[in-house]
């Protein structure tokens, strides 16, 4: 009996609770209805005042017509750009006709001639650097070579070449590093030829001299004259290979090179420091581990392509025999010919540390 007022209790406080709910609901609809009506009303533009005299009865029943015509309209705002995505708002901004007349008095025949010289200027740069690209370019100095080799591109038929006038001719040689894959400051070699006449107004055979350069002094220019007035391409190849080769050793020995940026796993330089002269002919890398005589030193003296020399110094204490043997196969490891790849010989250096610190 007991269980069944239990029942009759739940039943009872059940049905208070949805009664409650019920109410609530009740509250709520009304609630909304009132928002809802709101909302309309604030979205529904406000009627015109009503006139309250008529010039004619023509007037009056036309007003009547109109109200009986659009009651109950909903009027939507108006749609504005601010509504749209960022990438398509501007689309649906307003246009400015005083701006439009403005832009387009701008465009005169002047600004349209200086457009056109801008476009073909830097078109000219743009087919420049992609000849450069090449390693060898050349270039004239002035308008001696254009009048004389180039005549139809002459813009005047009254301008002829001056027979006293020299001609300029500038060799332009730009490297790649293989450390930053950039292209450095580019190296300028001028040269010059002068024009003149010889006996019964015969042209003088001339050649072709360097009058200019900014090349470095370990550069051995001498050597590469002999292209000069043979092919100045040649001539301007021979050089870069130099200097590529140079390029190779400021890669791999130089303060931004591959040496110096070379890490152990706990994150330590490999080498302590590298030193070197300013053609890299010999140079000095310093292991940290210390010797009898300070740290431990990888002496090379290098050639254009090889080293030619390989030197240890300041090894560990220890058994002098294994020392000995240790030395000799880091000495073997280094002498010879340069790796075409700083890869390469960045492994002979690791091979390097790991045999002298064994």
């Amino acid at each position: 009996m007991s269980s069944l007022d239990d029942y009759r209790q739940d039943i009872h406080s059940l049905s208070t609770e949805i009664q409650s709910l019920a109410d609530q609901r009740q509250t709520l609809l009304q609630t909304y209805k009132q928002l809802s009506n709101a909302l309309q009303r604030s979205q529904t533009p406000e009627p015109s005042p009503e006139p309250t005299t008529f010039t004619s009865e023509k007037e009056r029943r036309d007003h009547m017509l109109f109200k009986r015509q659009f009651a109950g309209i909903i009027v939507p705002p108006s749609a504005r750009h601010l509504h749209f995505d960022e990438s398509i708002a501007s689309l649906f901004e307003p246009e400015m006709p005083a701006k439009k007349q403005k832009t387009a008095a701008s465009v005169t025949p002047d600004f349209v001639e200086e457009n056109a010289k801008t476009i073909a200027v830097n078109e000219q740069l743009h087919m420049e650097n992609i000849y450069r690209m090449g390693g060898v370019t050349l270039f004239p100095l002035n308008e001696q070579i254009t009048k004389i080799y180039f005549p139809e591109e002459k813009t005047d038929p009254k301008d002829e070449a001056d027979p006293l006038e020299e001609m300029l001719l500038g060799v332009r040689i730009d490297l790649t590093s293989q450390t930053t894959k950039t292209f450095g400051k580019p190296h300028y070699v001028i040269l010059r030829k002068a024009v003149s006449l010889g006996k019964a107004n015969v042209e003088a055979k001339l050649e072709w001299e360097v009058f200019k350069h900014t090349l470095p002094q370990y550069i051995s220019l001498k050597e590469h004259t002999a292209w000069l007035n043979v092919d100045l391409q040649k001539f301007g190849s021979a050089i870069r290979n130099e200097l590529v080769q140079y390029q190779y050793k400021q890669d791999l020995f130089g303060p931004e090179g591959v040496l110096c940026q070379l890490r152990l796993d706990t994150g330590d330089k490999l080498f302590d420091r590298v030193e070197t002269d300013l053609a890299c002919m010999v140079v000095r890398i310093f292991l940290g581990a210390e010797g009898p005589g300070g740290p431990v030193e990888l002496r090379l003296h290098c050639h254009t392509k090889s080293v030619s020399k390989c030197e240890v110094l300041n090894t560990r204490e220890g058994d002098e025999d294994i020392q000995i043997l240790k030395n000799v196969r880091v000495i073997k490891l280094l002498t010879g010919d340069f790796a075409s790849n700083t890869d390469v010989m960045t492994r002979k250096f690791k091979q390097c540390v790991e045999i002298l610190q064994a």
